[in-house]
């Protein structure tokens, strides 16, 4: 069973990668499904760790080790590009990541809502009511 599990960690792992391969390649800037790079691999990291009990390898074991450490790395690689995608303004920012082609939203509608929302206006509900 456990070899199973490991052998698709494994495939999920080659697929993840064969997936992204043209990506890397090219000039490719920050989005939010980065971190789709980590979590998966922690299924591979966390079924090597099993195969070396189930084995009782040390050898297997380092191997896990070495990839909990190059995940770290990565993990880490991926939130310094999410902070200085922020701070460029490529994320979190109106029309920018993930909104750019939904919704319409636009820096106008922005701008107008701050405003809005700076200077109330007042709103007779009273006298709606009343002539109804």
């Amino acid at each position: 069973m456990s070899a199973n599990r490991y052998s698709l960690a494994v495939w999920f792992f080659l697929v993840s990668v064969g997936a992204h391969y043209s990506c890397v390649r090219g000039n490719m800037s920050f989005a939010m499904n980065w971190f789709s790079f980590i979590f998966p691999n922690t299924a591979l990291i966390t079924a090597t760790f099993a195969v070396a009990k189930a084995f009782n390898s040390p050898a297997i074991n380092i191997i896990g080790c070495v990839m909990t450490c190059l995940l770290i790395l990565t993990w880490l690689f991926v939130v310094f590009m999410m902070f200085r995608a922020i701070h460029l303004k490529q994320i979190l920012w109106p029309q920018k990541g993930e909104d750019r082609d939904e919704g319409g939203f636009r820096s106008e509608d922005a701008e107008s809502l701050s405003t809005s929302a700076e200077s109330p206006q007042p709103q007779n509900n009273v006298s709606r009511d009343v002539e109804r």
